[in-house]
C-alpha cells in the first residue's frame, strides 16, 4: 500500500511537470491528457476537490479541442466544396466555348463555295453516268 502511494506521488510529480510544459506550449491535446491523468491520481489519493478541478479543466479543454477540430473539418469541407465548384464552373465554361466553336465550325463547313463544289461534283458524276449508259 505504501509503495502504491509513493508511486501515485511520483506520478503526480511527473504529471504536474507535463502540465506545466503543456501550458507553456499551449498544447491542448497534452493538456486534455494531463488533466485527465491528474484527476485520476488525485481521486486515488482522496483529494476529491482537486480531482474535481482537474476534471473540470479536462472537460473544458476537451470541449475546446473538439470544437476546434469540428471547425477545422467544416473549413476543410467548405474549401473543398468551393474548389470543386470553381472547377465545375471552369469545365462548364470550357464545354460551352467548345460547343460554340463546334457550331461555328459546322456553319463554316457549308459555305457557298462548298455547295458549289458539291453541286459541280454531282453534275459531273451525272454527266459521266449519262454518257456511260448512252454508249451501251
Amino acid at each position: 500500500m505504501l509503495d502504491a502511494i509513493k508511486s501515485l506521488f511520483a506520478a503526480k510529480k511527473y504529471a504536474e511537470q507535463a502540465l506545466k510544459s503543456a501550458l507553456e506550449q499551449n498544447d491542448k491535446i497534452d493538456l486534455v491528457n494531463t488533466y485527465d491523468i491528474l484527476s485520476k491520481i488525485e481521486d486515488k489519493l482522496g483529494n476529491y476537490k482537486q480531482a474535481l478541478l482537474y476534471v473540470k479543466n479536462f472537460n473544458a479543454y476537451r470541449d475546446s479541442l473538439y470544437s476546434e477540430e469540428s471547425r477545422q473539418k467544416l473549413e476543410d469541407i467548405e474549401a473543398q466544396y468551393q474548389a470543386e465548384k470553381a472547377e465545375n464552373e471552369r469545365l462548364l465554361q470550357a464545354l460551352e466555348a467548345n460547343k460554340a466553336n463546334s457550331a461555328v465550325d459546322a456553319k463554316d463547313a457549308f459555305t457557298p463555295t462548298s455547295w458549289s463544289i458539291l453541286v459541280g461534283t454531282v453534275l459531273l458524276v451525272a454527266i459521266f453516268l449519262f454518257y456511260v449508259v448512252k454508249r451501251k
